[in-house]
This record gives structure tokens, C-alpha cells and sequence, in this order.
């Protein structure tokens, strides 16, 4: 499957494989030279991207991928893959629960769930047919 052109795509740490940032985890080395999964994208620091699989991920921690390519001594261990799943499903979680509060939408619908009804009846003449002018 071939991705648009505007969809951002990043190579994995651990495959070598470049994909849609949709399908990758990213990840940071903390002050503390940890790696962190930065499932928002929203830490500062350069991002180290990783497939969102398991095997991709524990092979990236076995074969010390991250000390690599951060240049410098970090601390990453195997309970990595296990914080990532939790983040993974805990905004999955989240973004599922936000979308059941916004309600159900509709695109072009004049009224309906989830959109007031108009406030002003239109202008009809005596049979029932709209009436011209402003208003109709």
C-alpha cells in the first residue's frame, strides 16, 4: 500500500522499513538518559521511530538500537515494550471516550442529533409554499 504524499513517514529504528507515522511509535531519550515512549509526539528531543510491534520494539532493546542511534549510553530494558502497550491503550481508551461524547454527527444534515433545529419557522404563503423575498 502506497501512502499519499502528504502523510509524514519515518524510518523505523529497528526494520529499516519507512511507513506512515500512523503505523510507528516514537521515542525520546529523558534528561536522565532513559528512553521514554512518547506515544502524543509531543516531547521535546529528537524522536527515534519504531514500528508499533512488539517484535520490532524488543528487537530494537536486544540489539541496543537506541544507544546507537542516540550516540551515547541509555538506559532502555525489555518493561519498555510492556509501558508502550499500556500507553497504546490507555489513548486508545481515551480518544474512544472522546468520541462518544461528542454524540453521533452528520454531514449535511439540516437537523438531527447533535444540531439545533432552525429557530425561525420559514416564510409560507396561505397554500404552504415558501414564499419569495428574504427569509424563504
Amino acid at each position: 500500500m502506497t501512502a499519499a504524499k502528504s502523510d509524514p513517514q519515518r524510518r523505523c529504528l529497528s526494520t529499516g522499513e519507512v511507513r506512515p507515522k500512523d503505523a510507528m511509535v516514537r521515542f525520546v531519550v529523558a534528561p536522565d538518559r532513559t528512553v521514554v515512549p512518547d506515544v502524543a509526539e509531543r516531547l521535546p528531543g529528537h524522536g527515534y521511530w519504531v514500528t508499533a510491534t512488539r517484535d520490532a520494539l524488543s528487537g530494537a532493546l536486544r540489539r541496543k538500537l537506541f544507544v546507537r542511534a542516540a550516540r551515547r549510553e541509555v538506559g532502555a530494558d525489555l518493561t519498555l515494550v510492556d509501558m508502550v502497550e499500556d500507553q497504546l491503550a490507555r489513548r486508545t481508551t481515551d480518544l474512544l471516550a472522546m468520541a462518544r461524547r461528542a454524540g453521533p454527527g452528520g454531514v449535511g444534515l439540516r437537523e438531527g442529533p447533535g444540531r439545533p433545529s432552525r429557530t425561525k419557522p420559514r416564510r409560507r404563503d396561505h397554500r404552504g409554499r415558501r414564499r419569495a423575498g428574504r427569509g424563504a
